[in-house]
């Protein structure tokens, strides 16, 4: 089937309103009090996240040669029936088991958009001869997504003290709105890999991603063990807020002016990067995201959440300017310049690198916090963060990326 030009100028579009839909995630700022409602208490919920990124890392690189073999369109379509139904499982569920289940089928939508989505990006700008504007387009699907984000958080803490099943309800409803919009999108025409033997072909597409190329080892290993961890100050600053006093309505405005300023920095991510260089840019962020897990642990009043809000603007502008490093880097090195069948399953390496950091700081926090404190958990981790990147951030500075920008 012949892909028209015009049917291929809607899709950076019609992806920004899946990922406004999909964002719009209601029930994230009263996770804690809703699944502490149906008895699973602050230690638990830790270890229901780091199975739920158990599942992420199992399924997600394989998910990502499922679009580079399949289709970008398809995967997308079976992610957000999956995503769906967890919702649809959490919305009456009642302790550990049922939300084990829903977290492991949201596990399994989450992980059919991992590098999938900016794949389908890249292919129709590529097809469209915009492939030079990635970033830039990326900084905007980015900044609606988090604008998304942003009014949900604030909704979400309203509707919970309405009724605690009101945010799932929604957060559900987007997701089947984002079902329809997928369904009329256009998937550009592109190369399919090819394979009589997937699991060999895959073994060797995750061997050249994390062992073939240098470049774009380091280009994913670093920034994975900044961003992944990231996810600690998210979930530990609910629990914070609640000791200091923090009502769940209050909360979600915070979360929205958190979403607003990682809007921000995602719009303007190719403009902060010109301003200080690449250089000064990589090695900033990590003592920015240590500085956010410090004063989230030290500062013992609401004025603590400036530290997530610095964590998660680091990885908003770092995301977006490493994704973008690696998807050129691919189309180089690629023999006709064209990395389209192998993009999403590196791109979900690159998840899978954040996701594995991830689960590893969450199952500490799980073990850490009940017995030390929150505030104690996050600046061990800190360290430990420092520690791990040090390597990694050498190793990037030295590429002849970062010489040459």
């Amino acid at each position: 089937m012949t892909v028209t030009h015009e049917a291929l100028m809607t899709v950076p579009l019609k992806l920004r309103l899946v990922k406004v839909l999909t964002a719009a995630l209601f029930i994230v700022p009263v996770i804690v009090m809703f699944f502490s409602l149906r008895g699973v208490d602050m230690g638990l919920f830790m270890i229901t996240q780091a199975i739920f990124r158990a599942g992420v890392i199992t399924l997600e690189v394989p998910t990502g040669y499922l679009a580079d073999s399949w289709s970008r369109k398809k995967t997308l379509l079976v992610g957000t029936m999956f995503y769906a139904t967890g919702l649809g499982v959490m919305l009456f569920a009642y302790g550990l088991g049922m939300f084990i289940v829903a977290e492991l089928l949201m596990a399994v939508g989450c992980v059919m958009y991992s590098g999938t989505v900016q794949a389908l990006l890249y292919d129709a700008l590529s097809a469209l001869g915009k492939r030079h504007t990635a970033r830039a387009e990326l900084g905007k699907q980015r900044q609606w997504e988090y604008l998304s984000e942003g009014f949900s958080m604030v909704a979400g803490g309203v509707l919970f003290s309405v009724a605690p099943e009101l945010p799932v309800l929604l957060t559900l409803l987007c997701f089947l709105a984002a079902l329809g919009v997928l369904m009329t999108l256009t998937e550009p025409q592109r190369k399919v890999r090819k394979s009589e033997n997937h699991l060999q072909d895959l073994s060797n597409v995750v061997r050249y991603a994390v062992h073939g190329h240098t470049e774009i080892r380091w280009l994913m290993v670093y920034p994975a063990v900044l961003m992944g961890t990231t996810i600690v100050p998210f979930w530990s600053a609910q629990k914070l807020m609640t000791d200091y006093g923090v009502s769940s309505e209050v909360f979600g405005f915070m979360l929205m002016a958190n979403f607003l300023l990682r809007a921000v920095s995602a719009r303007y991510a190719e403009a902060i990067e010109r301003l200080l260089g690449l250089r000064t840019l990589a090695w900033l962020l990590l003592p920015a995201i240590i500085s956010g897990f410090v004063i989230l642990a030290v500062v013992q009043s609401p004025l603590a959440f400036v530290g997530m809000v610095i964590c998660a603007c680091s990885w908003s502008l770092g995301n977006i300017v490493f994704t973008d490093l690696v998807n050129r880097l691919l189309d180089e090195h690629a023999e006709d310049g064209d990395a389209s069948d192998i993009r999403a399953t590196v791109l979900s390496v690159f998840g899978l690198m954040q996701q594995l950091y991830g689960m590893a700081g969450l199952l500490l926090a799980g073990w850490l916090s009940p017995v030390v404190g929150i505030p104690a958990t996050l600046l061990l981790i800190a360290a430990l963060i420092a520690v791990a990147a040090m390597v990694p951030l050498i190793k990037v500075l030295q590429l002849q990326t970062f010489n040459k920008r």
